[in-house]
């Protein structure tokens, strides 16, 4: 959380994948605004209890359209469980005023097939995708300012993207 918040730019936080809303604590002091976002309502419910009055709802990464603008949108831990992170980081884009920061778990191939793990009724994906691959989707996105890698621990690392003005 230390690195992810060390990133924030602006006063409003779009926190896509929030999960129990750790990043909050960390940002609060910086911030006016701030929605968490997640598609479990346990962790919802959750990040309420941990954080009395801010605002947590529903939200999917894949469509973030009934949410405005924020100078910050934000994502750690998310990307590497889901199967089209292309798909999520453009949508996360649209969000987007100042900087798009998010993590991910680098690998020197694509490795979606081999890490889905059988999960409840379903399964858990744990990607790892080459630091080339992440930097070709972010070539795709419109008014990219440019872009900063931040090497974490071993294969973690977030990227910033900032938005042209």
């Amino acid at each position: 959380m230390l690195v992810g918040s060390n990133l924030v730019e602006g006063k409003s936080v779009l926190d896509v994948g929030c999960g129990m809303g750790h990043l909050y604590p960390w940002i609060k002091d910086n911030i006016d605004v701030y929605v968490g976002v997640d598609t479990s309502e346990v962790m919802l419910e959750k990040a309420r209890q941990f954080n009395v009055g801010v605002k947590f709802q529903y939200g999917d990464v894949y469509d973030l359209s009934e949410f405005g603008t924020f100078d910050t949108v934000i994502s750690i831990s998310l990307l590497i469980h889901l199967p089209n992170i292309e798909k999520a980081i453009g949508e996360m884009w649209k969000h987007v005023d100042r900087a798009l920061i998010f993590s991910f778990s680098a690998g020197k191939k694509h490795s979606l097939e081999k890490n889905a793990h059988p999960w409840g009724k379903g399964y858990l994906i744990i990607r790892h995708d080459p630091i080339s691959a992440i930097y070709d989707i972010v070539k795709e996105l419109d008014d990219v300012k440019g872009t900063r890698l931040v090497k974490e621990a071993n294969r973690n690392h977030f990227m910033k993207v900032k938005r042209r003005n």
